[in-house]
């Protein structure tokens, strides 16, 4: 998946108000949680998973070469979906 400005200014300007964020990956893996942590350069996010019984695995870097679709989730209710457009399921 292409990283593109958008999508990280959305991630990065306006993370307090993002409630979560889920990664979608080929043969329906996904991962939702938190943002934990953004780095700049280069550019990776981090997100924290509940429900999780592993604590190795409480933590996920965001593959953003594998996600086919990234949703963020806002406290306001608003949604933004970020999609891979080679990936067909």
């Amino acid at each position: 998946m292409e990283i593109n400005d958008l999508l990280k200014d959305e991630i990065t300007a306006a993370s307090e108000r993002i409630e979560s964020v889920t990664v979608k990956y080929p043969k329906k893996e996904t991962v939702k949680g938190m943002i934990s942590e953004v780095q700049n350069n280069p550019f990776g996010v981090q997100i924290s998973q509940r429900n999780v019984k592993d604590p190795e695995e409480k933590f996920h870097e965001i593959d953003f070469e594998k996600a086919v679709e990234v949703a963020i989730y806002y406290y306001d209710g608003k949604i933004s979906v970020h999609a891979d457009s080679k990936y067909t399921d």
